[in-house]
């Protein structure tokens, strides 16, 4: 996969943690769910076991989403498995052969952690690496320079900044193939005609995260985002297939 073709001819439905509010979200189930209705690409997070094993949890800690408590980087990769917590290789096959945005939640061990198993799925490179930490994903490229990434934080902000101010955006690093934003900032819209104006000539992929209604969502499909990212994929599948049927 080239950095072209993560330019959709169309709005992807991309399933938020599998889709959150229609599956036990970063679950096997989820991945399979959002396959089943039709989503065209999932969104899943990383973390590290205490064996260093990579698996796939949002939160540090383990009581908002499983019976127990406590970090998640406290517990050996088979007990979180029996707690509904996934090892990544598993995961990434569940949701096969879609694409997939992996956000890496820690730097350090985790790259270690993750990388082979990237390697091995059959499909490295339709695995997108996204992290709000900048280490972290500094980290991977300098391990897999070539490897698809969204803009780090600092560089999405450089970006929507240099966009709002109508100056021309940096060049993004090697790699890079998207920008991924929040739908919305203190309460004002971040992804303006601007800022996808200037992904775009950037040859990045624009995708919008986390949208749940459905106003928004026929907006931004209008607007000419890449893809949105949703808790609710089944909506999100109809509101995009809608706007392609009449684009």
């Amino acid at each position: 996969m080239t950095a072209t073709s993560w330019r959709p001819s169309r709005c992807w439905c991309i399933a938020h943690r599998g889709g959150a509010d229609e599956a036990a979200e970063n679950t096997l189930a989820a991945f399979r769910h959002a396959t089943a209705v039709g989503a065209d690409m999932v969104e899943m997070d990383a973390r590290t076991s205490r064996d260093g094993v990579a698996v796939v949890c949002h939160d540090e800690e383990l009581g908002r989403v499983t019976s127990a408590s406590g970090p998640v980087g406290a517990v050996d990769a088979d007990d979180l498995a029996e707690l509904g917590v996934p090892r990544l290789a598993p995961a990434l096959q569940a949701c096969a052969p879609l694409p997939v945005t992996l956000e890496l939640k820690e730097a350090g061990a985790l790259i270690d952690a993750v990388a082979p198993v990237v390697a091995a799925c059959g499909r490295a490179s339709q695995i997108l690496i996204a992290s709000f930490d900048d280490q972290a994903l500094a980290a991977w490229r300098a391990r897999w320079p070539a490897h698809p990434t969204s803009l780090s934080e600092s560089e999405a902000a450089a970006l929507v900044e240099s966009a709002w101010a109508g100056r021309a955006p940096a060049a993004p690093s090697a790699g890079a193939v998207a920008v991924q934003l929040p739908h919305q900032h203190q309460h004002s819209e971040v992804v303006t005609g601007a800022v996808i104006a200037a992904a775009h000539g950037l040859d990045l992929a624009v995708h919008v995260w986390t949208v749940n209604d459905d106003a928004s969502m026929r907006r931004l499909c209008h607007a000419g985002v890449d893809g949105i990212i949703t808790d609710r994929p089944t909506a999100l599948r109809t509101v995009c297939d809608e706007a392609a049927a009449s684009s």
